[in-house]
């Protein structure tokens, strides 16, 4: 991170470092200061550049976290004509137009080849989620729980944006723009954005980009959650300062799910249904070039037979990929049949 947020970050925490991840936390510290120092030469050099950079509308992948966001994310990113942040621009994100050329190959060694919570491949030029990188840049994030996750929630306004000052509204959406702008000049193209948070944010969203187009993705309940719960439980105790303690994470992620239908469906109409189509995740696997098909006439993203080579590469390098399996008991069944019931109906699901 840029070292002004990470000292955020600690004080906000009251420095709650657990003992075995102190020296962590001091070797982190020293890299935070080299990220500033970076991003302050790289601000000299390219903020003229990057301020002039037009940006195509977007196209927004959103969705609750484990829907298959991912997945889509790198299949329509594979389209030559499209671009989307990459995991050592959002890991780097402070410098990464000074230093990618030069250690992007050695990040690529350093990150794990697949990822901790599915196994899927993941690389330093493959797609990102860009909130990894607002974190990184020094904003307000709901992500940052991941790294003190025994702490209650520390942004819980930067879920929607509604809530906001105009000034750290102002903030947060320049900060925005000016990755996207970084990306779309470090590498031109349409971006596609993948990002369960923008299911909060569609008004603010449709309202900086008034050409976007948006792809919601839903998946069957009984998938959902498991993996949920086992998505977070992984992530804190790797990427955490504490050792996470789980109290009280399933019903956090029940009430989250609600909470985010809640926020999409008041803001959905202000995109409109030519704007933003729903896809269904089990529909994606089982027909992958069919369904992404529908979704480039659907939203008028240009030829799909201009993709359909590059897209059929990455699936052919996936083919013998598993996606997780969970058991839920018969009691959980009837929970999220209770709480998510809403869910299984709209989108079609049997409990």
């Amino acid at each position: 991170m840029s070292l002004g947020g990470w000292l955020r970050l600690l004080r906000k925490n009251r420095f709650a470092v657990r003992k075995s991840r102190i020296s962590r936390a001091c070797t982190n510290t020293l890299a935070c200061l080299v990220q500033s120092l970076l991003g302050g030469l790289q601000k000299a050099v390219y903020e003229c550049r990057v301020a002039r950079t037009v940006l195509q509308p977007p196209l927004f992948i959103v969705g609750h976290w484990r829907t298959g966001t991912t997945w889509l994310h790198e299949l329509l990113a594979s389209d030559p004509r499209h671009t989307a942040p990459s995991t050592y621009e959002c890991a780097q994100a402070n410098h990464f137009l000074l230093t990618a050329r030069i250690f992007s190959r050695f990040f690529e060694h350093a990150v794990p080849q697949r990822r901790w919570m599915d196994n899927m491949l993941q690389g330093a030029t493959r797609p990102q989620e860009e909130e990894f990188a607002l974190c990184n840049l020094g904003l307000p994030s709901p992500y940052l729980k991941l790294a003190f996750p025994n702490h209650p929630q520390p942004h819980p306004r930067y879920y929607t944006l509604l809530d906001l000052s105009e000034a750290e509204r102002a903030r947060w959406q320049s900060t925005y723009l000016g990755l996207l702008r970084t990306v779309a000049l470090h590498r031109p193209g349409r971006l596609v954005l993948k990002g369960p948070l923008n299911t909060w944010r569609l008004a603010t969203l449709a309202g900086m980009f008034p050409r976007a187009r948006f792809i919601h993705t839903v998946r069957h309940p009984y998938s959902v959650f498991p993996s949920m719960l086992h998505t977070w439980q992984v992530l804190g105790g790797k990427l955490g300062y504490q050792k996470p303690h789980g109290e009280g994470l399933p019903e956090e992620v029940l009430d989250t799910l609600v909470d985010m239908y809640r926020s999409f469906d008041a803001q959905r109409d202000r995109v409109g249904p030519e704007r933003l189509v729903d896809v269904r995740y089990e529909d994606l696997r089982a027909d992958p070039i069919g369904c992404l098909r529908g979704l480039y006439d659907r939203l008028d993203l240009g030829d799909f037979e201009a993709a359909r080579p590059a897209i059929q590469a990455r699936l052919d390098e996936a083919r013998n990929y598993r996606p997780n399996r969970y058991a839920l008991s018969s009691e959980w069944k009837a929970r999220l049949a209770h709480h998510w019931g809403f869910y299984f109906d709209r989108y079609g699901y049997e409990r």
